[in-house]
């Protein structure tokens, strides 16, 4: 007993508060990351307990710098208002509060620490990444385990991705400096540990990084005039090269089997082989958020909101991300200039002075040495400055855990220097920070909980408790459907709209229920606000010709057909209808023939709009229907008919022998239309408009 007293007698001040953070953390990790609301509730109860703890036993606190409490309350209004105007206000809520949790963990780790909790937050961090590292061997070994993690976590590869190593950057430096300077058997063990997980990972952008780092150790170590430890670090450096260059050549090495066990492994398969570059993919997701940064420099869209604007800016249809896959560029594009300047100046303000003095640790109760203690605060600031690196090229900050480790660090380094006395504050700022984050916490779980329920009035409940969220919102919507016409006035609408103004897939359940209520002017304004928002989608494109089809003009099909529309024609024919004059166009609009049958999908309502189109013009421009007709074979042209219409035009009526065939030889290429057109290279083509009644009947079939 009297050695545990003796053992806690020298553990810094407040060390509890760091464990219990650190054993929630540990249990998030099982939780998963990045897009789970569990993860929200988790860690906001987490937050808002640990506070309620250190204010409840009036832990001994330091006074909170004027001019940092300046900045992050600058910097929590900026969000707050930015979020009314967002294009998102749902997401922007959520975006916001883990904003609120990062104030909150630095504010503990600022008040609640001293110079001498360092070391201990260290030893902390590193705990959680050893048990880290062997949970991800014990999937690794045993991989159908992993149905049981959420899509994005931390501990097992998905999605080609593997962000282990994002939690390891952070402890690196200081076991790597540990087991090569200070010679540490357990360190180098434990750094032994850290390779092979990294090494198992196959993260590559992450070796990379590394690969820098080790160089830079080994320069530094060299003009230091050490060169022991210099031949070390060469060491590692050209270990990491050799193994970079492995990595980027393991789907060729291993594609020609020298090693078909390893070849054949589920679990290295998954991790090596991609389909695309993965420069190429990210920098689709930049250009995304780059062009989304011109359109709204100054104050962004919104934050939280790349998801929305990922798919706006898509340049074909399902080619967007939930993240840009890069801090600042993602900052840029949801918060602006504004925001990313306020970011970087609390950074700097925190990090800066600490950087160019060193600490004298006069009062440490664990008598550690200066020198030590200088070294364990800049080891920490490196792996701090590689977690920052790969956020450049990488959404690792993403993840509420990597998150709120980079603020706490950030807070912990802050308060390094300070060897003032320690007071106890009345702390309102962190009872109101506390008092927010609990309400929010705990209205989330109670509607998480009603959600997972089936009867209306539990999605009612639920939406109504936590309206920002898009999925309560989406249930909510979907379960009153069959009662929606009994709704008297808009002000569902528009709570939902407040909320989700932006949101194409919010819009289009609630524009699909108004249509099937015929309620066509309001479906009509939402189906034009959903191609805005999301004109690369297919789907909704789609619907919403085939709700012009149905319900519109043929002035209304003219029009949507003129706009910068790619997703539903082909690009080259979308092309040809923006450059064709407009009087080119308009007899294809004729009301008389714009109200055809409703059977077929949507593709085959426009070809049919197209060819009958073509039929009329016939005698008067064979030209003009010789467009319309080659449109109609590329919106469906998984019928014979179109290609074999067009072949006849060109052999009878223009005269093309050449073109004839070449239309036919199109034809073979799909399934459902080879066997007819290979009949007419045998024999005579028809005159054109033979096929007139066989196209008007094309019933309701899949084409290719």
């Amino acid at each position: 007993m009297n050695r545990l007293k003796k053992l806690i007698s020298q553990l810094p001040q407040n060390w509890e508060i760091t464990t219990i953070f650190f054993t929630f953390l540990t249990i998030a990790l099982f939780l998963g990351d990045g897009l789970q609301p569990i993860v929200d509730i988790y860690v906001g109860i987490c937050l808002s307990t640990l506070g309620m703890y250190a204010l409840w036993f009036k832990k001994p606190q330091r006074t909170f710098p004027q001019k940092l409490f300046r900045l992050w309350l600058i910097l929590l209004v900026y969000y707050g208002v930015r979020t009314i105007f967002s294009d998102s206000v749902g997401l922007s809520i959520s975006a916001t509060m883990r904003l609120l949790m990062a104030a909150v963990a630095y504010y503990l780790f600022y008040i609640y620490s001293d110079v001498d909790s360092l070391s201990w937050f260290c030893l902390n961090l590193i705990f959680m990444s050893i048990l880290a590292i062997t949970c991800s061997f014990v999937l690794i070994l045993i991989p159908h385990r992993n149905q049981y993690l959420p899509s994005m976590n931390l501990l097992y590869a998905d999605f080609g991705h593997n962000h282990l190593p994002s939690l390891l950057l952070f402890t690196l430096p200081f076991v790597y400096q540990q087991a090569i300077r200070k010679g540490n058997m357990k360190y180098k063990w434990l750094l032994l540990f850290y390779l092979l997980a990294l090494t198992t990972s196959f993260a590559k952008g992450v070796l990379l990084l590394l690969t820098g780092y080790f160089g830079l150790s080994a320069i530094f170590a060299l003009v230091k005039n050490s060169a022991t430890f210099a031949k070390t670090h060469c060491l590692f450096l050209l270990s990491s090269i050799i193994l970079l260059l492995l990595f980027l050549l393991s789907g060729r090495i291993f594609d020609t089997q020298p090693f078909p066990l390893l070849a054949q492994s589920t679990w290295y398969r998954r991790q090596t082989i991609k389909s695309t570059d993965w420069f190429e993919v990210r920098g689709k997701y930049w250009q995304q958020a780059g062009i989304a940064f011109l359109d709204q420099p100054i104050f962004g869209h919104g934050q939280g909101t790349f998801f929305l604007l990922s798919k706006r800016y898509e340049r074909t249809d399902q080619e967007y991300s939930y993240f840009a896959h890069s801090s600042p560029m993602e900052l840029l594009a949801e918060t602006g200039l504004i925001g990313l300047t306020l970011w970087i100046l609390l950074i700097c303000k925190a990090i800066w002075p600490k950087l160019l003095v060193s600490v004298r640790n006069n009062n440490s109760k664990n008598l550690l040495k200066e020198e030590t203690y200088n070294n364990l605060r800049n080891w920490l600031m490196q792996g701090l400055l590689l977690s920052f690196g790969l956020s450049l090229v990488d959404f690792n900050l993403n993840f509420l855990i990597n998150w709120l480790i980079v603020v706490i660090i950030i807070g912990i380094l802050t308060n390094s220097t300070k060897s003032d006395n320690l007071i106890r504050s009345k702390g309102v700022f962190i009872w109101t920070l506390v008092t927010m984050l609990s309400l929010y916490s705990l209205l989330y779980l109670i509607s998480s909980i009603l959600s997972s329920q089936k009867s209306e009035l539990s999605h009612k409940i639920s939406f109504y408790l936590t309206p920002f969220d898009r999925l309560h919102t989406l249930e909510y919507i979907n379960s009153v459907s069959t009662s929606y016409n009994q709704v008297k006035d808009t002000s569902l609408l528009k709570v939902i709209n407040f909320f989700h103004q932006k949101d194409a897939d919010i819009l289009f359940t609630n524009a699909t229920i108004l249509n099937q209520l015929n309620q066509y002017d309001q479906a009509d304004m939402l189906f034009k606000q959903i191609v805005i928002f999301e004109p690369r989608n297919l789907r909704y494109n789609q619907e919403y010709l085939k709700y012009i089809i149905e319900h519109k003009s043929g002035q209304e099909l003219q029009n949507y057909l003129s706009t910068p529309l790619q997703s539903i024609l082909p690009q080259s024919l979308h092309e040809q209808i923006l450059t064709y004059q407009k009087n080119h166009l308009e007899p294809l609009f004729l009301e008389n023939d714009f109200l055809i049958d409703n059977e077929g999908k949507t593709q085959e309502k426009l070809a049919k709009i197209f060819y009958r189109a073509g039929l009329r013009q016939l005698a008067k421009d064979a030209r003009l229907t010789k467009f319309y007709w080659t449109s109609a074979e590329q919106i469906a042209p998984g019928w014979s008919y179109f290609f074999i219409e067009n072949a006849s035009l060109s052999k009878h009526n223009l005269l093309y022998q050449d073109d004839s065939r070449e239309t036919l030889q199109l034809c073979l290429a799909y399934s459902t239309a080879r066997k007819h057109c290979e009949e007419y290279f045998s024999q005579p083509l028809p005159l054109p408009g033979f096929f007139e009644k066989n196209i008007q009947t094309i019933p309701n079939v899949i084409t290719e």
